[in-house]
Parts: structure tokens; C-alpha cells; sequence
């Protein structure tokens, strides 16, 4: 036998417990419709000065969860490729175009790490940069020591050229490649930072003919043939004269000794 009180106990528990139920499959629900009807978009921007075209290559959209890695060179898989990045924004801005012409003439894909703090300052560039397909990388906004720096001056810097990068090109770009060294090289708050602001690959590079202290043509294609290897990163420089004249002889070079130019994305993964 079971008293009234006991009774009337569990009867009591028994509906709260259905009506608790209830309501959480209610608030389930919602929030299962208002998931399936949320939309993803990716951060808004001012008017952009240049349209977008469809020839930049793909945007990194959301930061990969933790420090970006460095990477200095590329895979070794054959054929043998070879990648051309180029810092844009420091030297001669006249110099950007021809560069681009040398490396339209040749066919050559170039990676071009972007100065912010340029690409505001010369607008008309713009589509030209993104016009044959080429690469975009993140240079920092101001071309300062970014080694050197606290964490939030560096994620700055880092971000705000990203911005840059996104309303005038169209593209974040993929790459950061650190400023202000003249060596391959990172910290661990460099590679915090651009985690951070969504880089996957702190690029760094194996070749460096040192073409911006201007040693001329000829001694910049010795000095990139010299160093040549499968995966190499070779990092070059938009706005010295010596290394928009070597461009063209540079290519044919490599391709004579058995190498493909290609983008820095095709030897190297996100």
C-alpha cells in the first residue's frame, strides 16, 4: 500500500519533471531552427577602392585555432618548383608595374608580399596586383620590426594590413611574411599573432640574393641560381631596379635547369 502522501509526492514530481522536459525540448528546438537558419559571413568592410577579381587566390577566413607554423621552404616533390615572392612596397613604387610586365612577359606566377600601409598610399596598383593571378601575402601595415615587438603591437600590425589587404584586394592573402629582418625567421609571439588574425603559415624562405642592396642584374640571377633547390623560396624585392632587369632572365634560367615557377601555395599547404 502507498500512503496519499507518497502518492501525491511522486504524482507531483512526475509533472514537473514532464514539464521540464517539455520546455527543454521547446528551447531545443528553437535553437535547432535558429542554427539551421544562421548564415556564416565573413567580415564586413569599407568600399573598396579596387574591385575584387576573380583571379586572387583563396582567402584564409577564420583563424586556425592556435599559432600559425613557419615554414621556409617548400615541398621537394617532383617535377621541381620553385617559388618567387616578392616584398611590395619598399624601393620605388614605379617599379611595382614594370615588375608585374617582366612577370606577365615571361608567364611567371609571383607571390607578392603586400605593405599596408602602400597599398593605401598607392591605390592605383591595386588591380594590377591581383590582375594575372598572382599570390597575396600580409607584410604588416607599416614595415616595422615585427620580431621585435610586444603581442599586441604585433597582432596590429598584422591585422590591420590584413584589413588593408581584404578591402582593397579583395583577399586577406595567405601568407604573413615577418617585416623588418633580413633573415628567415619568427618568434612565438609573431606566430601567436597571426594565428590570431587567421594565417595559417608564417612564410619565411631559403634563398635570398640580398637584391636590395641593389648589387645589379646579373649578381641577383647568380646569387638565386647559386642557392636553387626542389620547394625553394626565393625572397626578392618589388622596387629595386636590379630586380625588375633580372626578372625575365631569372625565369628562363630556372625553367632551363628543369624547374617549375609556381605560387608559394602550390609547395606549400595551408
Amino acid at each position: 500500500m502507498i500512503d496519499r502522501r507518497t502518492f501525491l509526492t511522486g504524482a507531483l514530481t512526475g509533472t514537473l519533471a514532464a514539464v521540464a522536459a517539455a520546455c527543454s525540448g521547446s528551447g531545443s528546438s528553437a535553437r535547432s531552427s535558429a542554427s539551421s537558419t544562421s548564415t556564416t559571413t565573413g567580415p564586413t568592410t569599407a568600399a573598396t577602392t579596387a574591385a575584387p577579381t576573380t583571379t586572387v587566390a583563396p582567402t584564409t577566413t577564420a583563424a586556425p585555432g592556435g599559432p600559425a607554423r613557419f615554414v621556409e621552404r617548400g615541398s621537394v616533390d617532383a617535377p621541381p618548383r620553385v617559388a618567387l615572392t616578392f616584398h611590395t612596397g619598399l624601393g620605388t613604387a614605379g617599379l611595382v608595374k614594370p615588375l608585374l610586365d617582366a612577370g606577365r612577359a615571361v608567364s611567371a606566377p609571383l607571390t607578392l608580399m603586400v605593405i599596408g600601409s602602400w597599398l593605401e598610399a598607392n591605390p592605383s596598383i591595386a588591380s594590377a596586383l591581383t590582375a594575372d593571378g598572382h599570390e597575396i601575402g600580409n607584410h604588416t601595415y607599416s614595415h616595422g620590426t615585427l620580431l621585435q615587438m610586444p603581442a599586441a603591437q604585433a597582432y596590429s600590425e598584422i591585422q590591420r594590413c590584413a584589413d588593408v589587404l581584404q578591402r582593397m584586394l579583395g583577399t586577406r592573402g595567405l601568407w604573413l611574411r615577418p617585416s623588418g629582418t633580413e633573415v628567415s625567421s619568427t618568434t612565438a609571439v609573431v606566430n601567436e599573432a597571426a594565428g590570431k588574425a587567421g594565417y595559417r603559415v608564417v612564410l619565411g624562405f631559403d634563398v635570398d640574393p640580398h637584391d636590395y642592396q641593389d648589387p645589379g642584374a646579373a649578381a641577383i640571377q647568380q646569387r638565386v641560381l647559386a642557392g636553387l633547390q626542389p620547394g625553394a623560396i626565393v625572397s626578392l624585392h618589388s622596387g629595386h631596379r636590379g630586380t625588375v632587369d633580372a626578372l625575365e632572365p631569372l625565369v628562363g634560367a630556372i625553367r632551363a635547369r628543369g624547374y617549375q615557377l609556381v605560387k608559394v601555395s602550390d609547395i606549400v599547404a595551408q
